[in-house]
C-alpha cells in the first residue's frame, strides 16, 4: 500500500517509530501539509492519515486511488465522512488513546488552580518564606475539591475516566440529562439545571451542529459567578467572544482551556492574556504513553481494514 501521513509531526515530533505503519507498505511522512499541497501530495495515496488537515468533498474527489483514511484524533470533525461513503473511501477515527493523558492534564491545570501552587513556589523562590513570622503563610483561600460540584459534559472514554478520579475525591457528579444511557455515580439535570448548579463545568464530546457554540451568552449568564470552566475537547465548543466578555465582566469566573477555535490561535483572540482565563496550547492528549497508544491503534485500523475490504486494493 501507499500510506501517507498529511501532518505527522505532531503526533510523532521523533520520539516514536513509523515503523509499524512501514510494514504495511510505502509510507511518506509530511511534518505539515498546506491546504494547497493536500491534493498533490495524495494522489499516490491508498491510505492517508490525517489528524488536523482537513479533507473536504473536493479534495477527496481528487484522489482516485484513496481507499482508506485514518484521523489519529478522536473526532470526525475535519473529514467529510459523508462524501467519504459517496466515494467509496474507508474512514476510521481512533478513540481511547488520550484518555489518561487528558485526564492527568485536567487535573493537573484544575488543583494547580486551586492551591495557586506555581505563584507560591515563585513566592518561596523570591525568599517572602524565609521571612516569615509563622511556619507557613498562605493569602488566599484554599477551596477543597469534594467540595464542589462537578458537571460533566459527555461521558465517553475520556470522560469516563474524569468521573473516576471526581468520584474518588468525593465529588458529587452532575451530567446532562440529554443522555439516554445512565451510569453509576452521576447525577442527571436539565441543562438550564446543570449550568445554575455546578461548580466545575468540564467538556469532553465530539465537535459538531448540535455542540457548536454550546457555551454562550445565555449558557454563560445561567452559570455561578464565581464557576470554573474547563475544555480540553474543541475550541468550537466555546464562542470565544461571548466567553471574553463574561471573563472580563466576571472576575471571579475562571476559564481553563487547552482548546481555542483556532489553531495555532490568532493575534486577536479575545480569551488571551485576560488573568482569568489560562491557556494552554492544545497538550493535554499529548503525552508519551499516549501516543504511542495511537500508533498502536492506528496498526490495528490498518490491519482491520486490510480484513474487511480484501480485494479493494490494486
Amino acid at each position: 500500500m501507499n500510506i501517507i501521513a498529511l501532518d505527522g509531526y505532531a503526533m510523532n515530533p521523533g520520539d516514536l517509530s513509523w515503523s509499524p505503519i512501514e510494514a504495511f507498505g510505502s509510507l511518506t511522512v509530511y511534518d505539515r501539509t498546506s491546504k494547497v499541497d493536500i491534493v498533490s501530495r495524495s494522489l499516490e495515496a491508498e491510505v492517508i492519515i490525517t489528524n488536523k488537515v482537513k479533507l473536504s468533498k473536493d479534495i477527496l474527489s481528487q484522489l482516485p486511488k484513496l481507499k482508506f483514511v485514518i484521523i489519529s484524533a478522536t473526532g470526525y470533525n475535519n473529514v467529510d465522512v459523508t462524501a467519504c461513503n459517496e466515494l467509496g473511501i474507508a474512514v476510521s477515527n481512533i478513540v481511547g488513546y488520550s484518555s489518561e493523558s487528558v485526564t492527568q492534564h485536567l487535573f493537573s491545570v484544575l488543583l494547580s488552580h486551586m492551591s495557586q501552587a506555581a505563584k507560591y513556589e515563585q513566592e518561596v523562590a523570591k525568599g517572602r518564606w524565609t521571612g516569615c513570622l509563622d511556619f507557613t503563610f498562605f493569602d488566599h483561600s484554599i477551596p477543597s475539591l469534594n467540595q464542589k460540584k462537578i458537571g460533566i459534559i459527555g461521558l465517553g472514554n475520556i470522560g469516563k475516566q474524569v468521573l473516576d478520579v471526581f468520584l474518588a475525591f468525593g465529588c458529587d457528579v452532575y451530567s446532562w440529562d440529554r443522555s439516554a444511557s445512565r451510569i453509576e455515580g452521576v447525577s442527571y439535570l436539565s441543562w438550564e439545571e446543570l449550568l445554575a448548579d455546578v461548580d466545575v463545568l468540564t467538556l469532553h464530546l465530539p465537535l459538531n451542529a448540535d455542540t457548536e457554540y454550546m457555551i454562550n451568552f445565555n449558557s454563560l449568564s445561567i452559570m455561578k459567578e464565581d464557576a470554573i470552566l474547563i475544555n480540553t475537547a474543541r475550541g468550537g465548543h466555546i464562542d470565544e467572544g461571548d466567553l471574553a466578555n463574561h471573563l472580563k465582566a466576571n472576575p471571579r469566573f475562571i476559564a481553563l482551556l487547552d482548546v481555542v477555535s483556532q489553531e495555532p490561535p490568532s493575534d486577536g483572540n479575545p480569551l488571551i492574556g485576560l488573568p482569568n482565563c489560562k491557556i494552554t496550547p492544545h497538550q493535554a492528549w499529548a503525552g508519551f504513553s499516549a501516543r504511542t497508544k495511537l500508533m498502536n491503534l492506528m496498526v490495528e485500523a490498518v490491519e482491520y481494514f486490510l480484513v474487511n475490504h480484501k480485494g479493494t486494493l490494486a
